[in-house]
């Protein structure tokens, strides 16, 4: 198992590295003093074997290499640490917008909570508690799928303002048949420094420590990009989603609905169905000769007849006209946006348990609630 470097770790590394040398310099030179003795004492009609010595003096020289190699390493890690400290300080002055139920209030300003369900909600309702764990402001929220949002000025139940500090906040939302629904919350606050605690990096919002994991975007021109893309993938949440994708998940029994879509000038092409071996399980030659729409349902099974596992699957589409040239084929799915997934700059949805690109998405349509069943 690889443990995660932290700034402790790293320095611990670097001064073993050091010790390491200092003892080993100190062996070669107690070796080379025995050596040296050995030598002046041996007898000169029955000299010493040099076959030992000289393995000993080979195994120093590999332990010295050795050492020199875990230096240039702690060197690299001691640079990316660095460089990854450097970057928490780009946020300090700046507004961020992260993953939390705990958030700063100066006393006077407005704070936006943003929220998101992990399923179909009939009511919700937002409390608001002070760090004491007293309840300061209770409303009813919104239960529309995909990202919501309330604005609270600091104004308690009882009329007065609340005084400045950390609050937490908390979602509860129930079904229509009664059962709780998770909700992802998202808070916002501005960066007034950076710290290290337990060898992690964190960003100082008001009186908490932030891990820089858990912001969602950052409110400047400089640095929005991704955080737009962020904050309207919270918006696809709960929502039923049509997307292009190269893979999607079989889950061994029900049968998978997709739509091929084959660009003007097709004349021939192979539609075929591979394992996450890269192995084509199944295949037809016949369905994606031609342009245009179609759907297309797999029933799991292999071309040998065989039922295919549950698991990842890979569609492939090699589509050419008259003259051979490769023609723009695609397939696309439909599900429902489970979560949005961040790595870097790069920002997906989680849909049908498959990472989905922002721009693979074709169409996004909200879910219209099951009109309710009049009374017999």
């Amino acid at each position: 198992m690889v443990s995660d470097v932290t700034f402790q770790s790293a320095a611990a590394g670097a001064q073993q590295t050091n010790t390491s040398t200092v003892r080993l310099a100190e062996d070669f030179d107690d070796f080379l003093v025995l050596l040296t003795t050995q030598l002046q004492n041996q007898d000169p009609l029955s000299p010493m074997d040099t076959t030992e010595f000289t393995n000993q003096l080979v195994a120093f020289a590999g332990v010295e290499q050795q050492i020199n190699t875990n230096q240039k390493l702690d060197d690299l890690v001691a640079l990316e640490l660095s460089g990854a400290f450097s970057t928490a300080l780009g946020y300090v002055g700046l507004n961020i917008n992260y993953i939390s139920n705990e958030f700063a209030y100066d006393g006077s300003s407005t704070n936006r909570i943003a929220y998101a369900f992990d399923g179909e909600a009939a009511s919700s309702k937002i409390s608001i508690y002070n760090e004491a764990g007293d309840l300061v402001y209770q409303t009813t929220g919104t239960t529309s799928p995909g990202s919501n949002e309330f604005f609270w000025d600091g104004t308690m139940t009882n009329g007065l303002k609340a005084p400045a500090g950390t609050y937490d906040v908390k979602i509860d939302a129930l079904s229509s048949n009664g059962t709780g629904v998770e909700s992802t919350v998202v808070v916002s606050g501005k960066v007034g420094g950076v710290e290290s605690q337990g060898g992690q990096i964190y960003l100082i919002v008001g009186k908490r420590a932030v891990n820089i994991g858990s912001i969602i975007n950052v409110n400047d021109d400089a640095n929005s990009k991704n955080g737009t893309a962020l904050t309207n993938g919270l918006n696809y949440i709960g929502k039923e989603i049509t997307y292009s994708s190269e893979q999607f998940k079989y889950d061994g029994a029900t049968p998978v609905q997709m739509t091929l879509d084959i660009a003007d000038g097709a004349n021939q092409g192979t539609f075929q169905i591979l394992n996450k071996q890269g192995q084509v399980i199944f295949e037809d030659k016949d369905i994606a000769d031609n342009s245009g729409t179609r759907g297309f349902i797999w029933n799991g099974y292999e071309t040998d007849g065989s039922k295919a596992a549950a698991g990842q699957y890979i569609v492939k589409l090699n589509v050419s006209d008259l003259d051979g040239e490769k023609i723009d084929a695609s397939a696309s799915f439909v599900g429902i946006g489970q979560s949005v997934l961040s790595s870097g700059s790069s920002v997906a949805i989680e849909v049908n348990d498959t990472s989905v690109p922002l721009n693979k998405i074709k169409q996004v349509k909200t879910i219209e609630p099951a009109p309710p069943e009049e009374a017999s």
